[in-house]
């Protein structure tokens, strides 16, 4: 049962809990009872089944689960005696549709009689057997308790003391409520009963459970009056609450140029600013009034082809000076633009151009034949500059654009907006998110898009410069704009845009770079929030929300100092002559905090859809609380907060929104289906806690290689962003007992490989004469003696850091090379003396990339693959700590080798070793890039037939971000310093190597400078060669470029992941978009760095083993 939260929970136990009392008197439990009475129940089950009713609204579902507490003492000889003999029942309550209080009482008597007759079985045994999904936040079974102390309360009395009870107001909640009651007498010796409600405080405001409260007592007290009433029609709303939903919240007039359309208020402030620069692209410029010339040439071309108002025009264009001259021709002559987005597919741009019986298309060469019409067309390149308007004869009601959107049937819908509302909307928005005239605004959604007309259109009208940023790579022409410190007015952008734009912007730079931030279109994470909060503190940040059918944006919320750092962003206030309501199915207005069916009414709506009278009909409905006035129903649950803000509650259909984009899945899965070879399908989005979501396509097909194929199919199409993201190959759907797909049941499925068993072992021996000259560099390192030849360097003071320097001292030592890896199993003086002879020159041996680690006659192969500093010595304290399985590392492979410059040829060099040289089921596990790199690997190894039992992912991404990729330095100066901060980083001290110092050196110089910076660092010994040192930073170069062409693969097998706090806001860190198998996200204690570190590696270790294990017994 999911609780509308008003605050993001604290995941640290305790959680603070806070008390609300309150009464029935006499009279009213009287008529409880009475009524309890009448109908075979007790008093119990009458506060039962209003909790359960009240609980269903608030929550949205009609299946309740309640615990309570049960005495447990049927048995006789168990009446006398002392002891807590309680059990805790789960009651499952479920008030139907139309249910009157009579038969949801039947019901309820029904269900507490049930869990009566099974009060013997431990509850602990229940929910064992269950295996309910565990949360730290929640119960096992329900989150909500109700208690009825039906015994009365004794008296304390104490010789020569008064004793009072004393009530407390806080305590520990165990539950997100917890509603409790229990009879006391009045003054006059009455049974009343009195309530009191314990509620979680990390959870709920005190105002809102004040009005739950009050809520139940309504409710209640509506049950046993009407009983033969239908429990949903039963009023909540307290005394003037209808007066403040319906007007005061409502009180959204607002004066603006009705008479107006929207061209000819850009034509005002051309007139005003006609030298204005009015709009700009990469390759130019046009002013006011040059932009005013061409769409003037653009109309009288329209108007020589009949067109005027009502008639419709197709609009294809790059994005670039040309589409804005030809969509503000369009208007001046009088038409409704179609935008035609020549990125999207010919098949949807044909079909919109025939649905919407365009007359005209207006077009540049380059895209010309983008679209398969056989009209007029007018090319932009061909037409001129004139001065003067043809008159259209337009008006305010007559359509300005036509926006189609995803439809629910299978085919994409027209959105007729008029000018009436766009302009409504443009005129709260120029004054609310960029008043003034100075500064500039980029436009970067697509003009397909009707997030584009804030950017597009408030610059114009208020006389400022609108900048055109390119489609390709629209975040780092973001970023560009954002460092320049130009004088910008405001940004859009969707929220996944902006959480990217924080991990490439230095932050330093931010503040009072940009005046108003809008976002919208999906839910803000906390740590964007955060972010832009902390580093802008003085830019404005909104956070918009509307449908296309109520012309962009219908209501925003402004992020102020007190508003919540954590859990769900209000939508806000409604904008000018909007109004909102959030109404239940008799379309009558619910209590602040319940959530019912959001509808808006006002200025802001559209027409309807084009073509569609029937489907106008049912999403347009009269509005009962304006003669006249329409409503229109946005299918999206909300509620009202406290505060007097509308808080977003998510689709009540099969409708979502991915990027800022509306998506009908059932167009998706329509379109799926058309493949010959697939036999049904089925879309969903998949999430994990901000941002991370996808796309995914499960699919009944027939054959081999669908999936790419099914790609392929669907590209020609639909948009890109209604293409799946990752198909997942089904047998059949699930179905529910009422045979529709059960779209909860639809997980990426647990794929369980089974490989086969062997063991290996090693072993060696030491001389000690290297011994006593390997002591001596022991003796430095260390900085104290060491006389055992079998003691261990990591027992006696030895470190990750301290190793680098062992290894390069070994070298200088002995003029041999022994890879850093080799300390994980030759630890003792005595194993590293056999090693330093058995190795060859250091100008000639070539370590090999498998090392074992520790080998055991036992299964699973535990092997570790390298970060980006191509070593596995990080990976030391979690080896150690896995005593039931043989381990083994990958080292990165020297720059020099074959296939060692990219991931892929890596991986194929990783898997040739494992192959023949690691028995048993295979564990990969990989930590931040190995992780990549060990994924890379076991997709290698399953087109071997070698799968992996288990992938396990340590902190690290499934891709690297494009964003991150964008940013990524390409010389050699850049990608040393990033390694230099990542160093810093990963050793906790600083390095005192500047780029800027290393880039106006002699190349010839350089390397020298950079041995005695590392060196004075610590991070490897005095006078270690120059040419040692650019070896190390020659692997990190490799690794990291092989990220740049690196495209993970789908993987057929087991993922589990690690994840820090840090990325929590992350999910499943993308695993998700490209398993096969079940993707399992565990919390891991400490951060990216100090999660393979003491005290963390303790907890990691112990949850490593259990998931090694958990595989072996399905292997």
């Amino acid at each position: 049962m999911a609780l509308p939260l008003e605050q993001a929970p604290h995941t640290d136990a305790p959680r603070l809990g806070k008390i609300i009392r309150f009464a029935f008197d006499s009279v009213q439990t009287r008529c409880m009872k009475a009524f309890a009475e009448a109908n075979s129940a007790t008093l119990f089950m009458v506060l039962a089944a209003s909790y359960a009713a009240l609980l269903a609204r608030y929550s949205g579902t009609r299946d309740v689960v309640i615990g309570t507490p049960i005495a447990n003492r049927q048995r006789k000889e168990l009446e006398g005696l002392i002891g807590c003999f309680l059990n805790t029942l789960a009651l499952r309550i479920q008030p139907g549709a139309g249910m009157s209080g009579r038969e949801l009482l039947a019901h309820v008597r029904e269900r507490v009689l049930e869990a009566y007759e099974w009060q013997d079985a431990p509850f602990e045994a229940v929910v064992s057997s269950l295996h309910p999904e565990r949360s730290r936040d929640t119960h096992a079974l329900f989150q909500v308790m109700l208690i009825l102390q039906n015994m009365p309360l004794g008296k304390l009395s104490l010789p020569e003391l008064e004793v009072e009870p004393m009530q407390s107001e806080e305590s520990v909640a165990s539950f997100d409520l917890s509603l409790s009651f229990i009879e006391i007498e009045d003054t006059s010796g009455q049974a009343c009963l009195q309530g009191m409600l314990e509620y979680d405080a990390d959870k709920f405001l005190h105002a809102s459970v004040e009005r739950f409260a009050a809520q139940l007592k309504s409710l209640l007290e509506g049950i046993v009056v009407e009983p033969e009433r239908a429990v949903d029609t039963l009023g909540l709303l307290a005394p003037g609450e209808r007066e403040y939903l319906l007007e005061t919240l409502n009180d959204t007039a607002h004066e603006v140029q009705r008479e107006r359309c929207l061209h000819e208020m850009v034509a005002e402030q051309a007139a005003r600013t006609p030298g204005k620069i009015a709009v700009r692209d990469l390759a130019g410029e046009l002013s006011y009034a040059e932009l005013e010339a061409r769409a003037n040439a653009v109309a009288w071309a329209l108007h020589e082809l009949g067109i005027g108002p009502e008639a419709i025009v197709g609009l294809c264009t790059e994005r670039n000076l040309a589409m804005v001259v030809g969509l503000l021709g369009i208007l001046k002559a009088g038409a409704a633009y179609l935008p035609l987005d020549p990125a999207y597919p010919r098949e949807r741009l044909d079909f919109m151009m025939a649905d919407a019986r365009a007359r005209v298309l207006v077009t540049q060469n380059t895209v010309r034949e983008v679209v398969s019409f056989t009209g007029p067309t007018l090319l932009l390149e061909q037409l001129d500059r004139v001065q003067t308007c043809p008159a259209s004869g337009v008006v305010p009601a007559n359509l300005a654009y036509i926006i189609y959107t995803s439809g629910s049937t299978g085919t994409p819908k027209g959105v007729m907006t008029p000018h009436v509302a766009i302009v409504n909307y443009l005129s709260w928005s120029r004054t609310t998110y960029a008043p003034g005239e100075q500064g500039s605004i980029p436009m970067t959604p697509s003009y397909a898009f009707d997030g584009c007309m804030t950017p597009l259109f408030a610059p114009l009208l208020s006389g400022r410069c609108m900048q055109l940023l390119p489609r390709d790579d629209v975040l780092s022409q973001m970023r560009h704009v954002l460092e320049r410190r130009e004088n910008l007015t405001m940004i859009g952008c969707g929220p996944a845009h902006l959480e990217a734009l924080r991990h490439v912007l230095e932050p330093d730079r931010l503040r009072g770079q940009v005046q108003t931030i809008v976002t919208g279109g999906e839910p803000v994470q906390a740590s964007t929030l955060t972010f832009w909060r902390r580093h802008a503190p003085t830019t404005c940040l909104y956070n918009e929300y509307g449908p296309t059918e109520t012309t962009v944006g219908c209501c925003a919320y402004e992020v102020i100092p007190t508003s919540p750092w954590s859990g769900p962003l209000p939508i806000g206030r409604p904008i000018w002559n909007v109004r909102l309501y959030v109404l239940d199915e008799l379309l009558q207005p619910l209590p602040v905090g319940i959530p019912g069916d959001l509808y808006v009414a006002g200025s802001g709506l559209a027409r309807g859809y084009l073509g569609q009278p029937t489907l106008t009909a049912q999403r347009f409905v009269p509005n009962p609380f304006s003669m006249g006035e329409r409503l229109y129903h946005t299918g999206d649950r909300a509620r009202w907060r406290t505060d007097g803000t509308l808080e977003y509650l998510g689709r009540e259909d099969n409708q979502v929104k991915l990027r800022g984009f509306r998506i009908e899945l059932g167009e998706v899965e329509d379109a799926m289906r058309q493949h010959p070879r697939v036999l049904d399908a089925v879309a969903m989005v998949r999430e994990g806690s901000q941002g991370l979501r996808c796309l995914v396509g499960y699919v009944v097909g027939q054959g081999e290689g669908l999936e790419r194929e099914l790609s392929a199919f669907l590209r020609q199409r639909l948009p890109d962003f209604m293409v799946p993201s990752l198909y997942v190959p089904l047998p059949a759907l699930p179905l529910s007992v009422n045979g529709k797909v059960d779209r909860r049941a639809l997980s990426l499925p647990d794929w369980r490989l089974q490989v086969d068993t062997a063991a290996s072992s090693a072993g060696g021996r030491a001389l000690s004469t290297t011994e006593q000259r390997l002591a001596a560099i022991w003796n430095e390192v260390l900085g104290h003696p060491v006389h055992d030849p079998q003691v261990d360097f990591f027992d006696t003071g030895g470190d990750s850091l301290t190793a680098v320097k062992l290894i390069f001292l070994i070298e200088r030592e002995f003029t041999r090379t022994l890879p850093l890896s080799s300390l994980f199993n030759k630890r003792t003086l005595a194993a590293q003396a056999v090693a330093v002879l058995e190795s060859g020159s250091a100008a000639t041996n070539s370590a090999g990339a498998l090392v074992p680690i520790n080998i055991r006659k036992t299964a699973p192969s535990v092997v570790f693959v390298h970060d980006i500093s191509g070593q596995i010595l990080s990976y030391r304290p979690l080896a150690e700590a896995l005593v039931e399985a043989s381990v083994y590392g990958l080292q990165s492979l020297p720059p020099s080798q074959g296939g060692a410059n990219s991931i892929a040829g890596m991986a194929a060099a990783y898997a040739e070793a494992i192959l023949i040289r690691v028995p048993g089921p295979l564990v990969l596990v990989g930590h931040s890039f190995g992780a990549q790199m060990a994924a890379e690997l076991a997709r290698v190894l399953i087109t071997c037939g070698r799968p992996p039992a288990l992938l396990a992912v340590l902190d690290g991404l499934a891709e690297v971000d494009p964003t991150d990729l964008a940013i990524m330095p390409r010389d050699d100066i850049e990608l040393l310093d990033y390694m230099v901060r990542t160093l810093e980083l990963s050793l906790e001290r600083r390095i005192d190597l500047d780029a800027a110092q290393l880039r106006v050196l002699p190349e010839s110089k350089r390397a020298d400078w950079i041995a005695t910076k590392v060196s004075e660092a610590g991070v490897v010994p005095k006078g270690t060669p120059p040419k040692q040192v650019m070896q190390l930073f020659a692997i990190y170069k490799n690794n990291l470029e092989s990220l740049r062409t690196y495209r993970p693969g789908r993987l057929a097998c087991p993922v589990t992941v690690w994840r820090t706090a840090a990325l929590a806001e992350r999910g499943d860190l993308g695993w998700g978009a490209y398993a096969n198998g079940k993707v399992s996200l565990l919390d891991a204690a400490g951060e990216h760095v100090s999660m393979l570190k003491p005290p963390h590696v303790k907890t990691l270790a112990l949850s490593l083993a259990e998931a090694i294990a958990v595989t072996g017994e399905r292997s």
